[in-house]
């Protein structure tokens, strides 16, 4: 049993890869279990097979006392399922499907999130006619 560091969190991201773009993503949370063996089995029923692991790393940080090398590291996996499209084989409209990535990775909480500052853009005049 492998076991995950103490406050690890997990993120997905939705991709759509039969179109090429993404369809969303989860906001970090804690995971149920710490156990990586379990959380793998119980992702691989939920979003489909595992294709791949996620990797960050391999470059090198240049500063003033020297070159530093960050080897990759897996951080993660790449589950894949076929999917129908949730506005098709309903309504006399045929079943639509894609494939359907999820990119799951673990994290950790470095550093307290700012809170993002939002203002009203003007799209300019009176856009409603009667």
């Amino acid at each position: 049993m492998t076991e995950l560091p103490e406050g690890t969190l997990i993120q997905e991201k939705y991709v759509n890869e039969t179109k090429g773009y993404r369809i969303g993503e989860s906001e970090p949370y804690e995971p149920y279990t710490l156990d990586i063996g379990d959380l793998f089995l119980d992702m691989q029923r939920e979003y489909g097979r595992c294709i791949g692991k996620v990797y960050v790393g391999d470059y090198t940080i240049k500063d003033g006392a020297g070159d530093q090398y960050v080897p990759s590291r897996a951080v993660g996996w790449v589950f894949q399922s076929r999917q129908q499209y949730t506005d098709t084989g309903r309504h006399g409209r045929p079943a639509e499907f894609y494939i359907r990535e999820v990119w799951v990775t673990f994290c950790r909480f470095v550093e307290p999130a700012r809170p993002a500052l939002y203002d009203a853009v003007s799209i300019g005049g009176d856009h409603f006619s009667g």
